[in-house]
C-alpha cells in the first residue's frame, strides 16, 4: 500500500525536474530575443547601432 502513495510523489518530481531545463531555455531565448545585447558577451560597446 506504501507504494501507492508514494508513486504520485514520484510522478511529480520527476515532472518538475524535466521540466526545469524546458523552462530555463525558454527564458534564456525569450531574453535573447527581446534584449539580444543583454547575452552577447563578444559583442563590444561600438558595435550598437546608433540613431543617425
Amino acid at each position: 500500500m506504501q507504494n501507492v502513495t508514494r508513486l504520485p510523489k514520484a510522478l511529480l518530481l520527476i515532472g518538475i525536474l524535466l521540466m526545469l531545463p524546458a523552462a530555463w531555455l525558454l527564458m534564456c531565448r525569450t531574453a535573447q530575443a527581446m534584449a539580444p545585447q543583454l547575452l552577447d558577451r563578444t559583442a563590444k560597446k561600438t558595435d550598437t547601432r546608433r540613431r543617425p
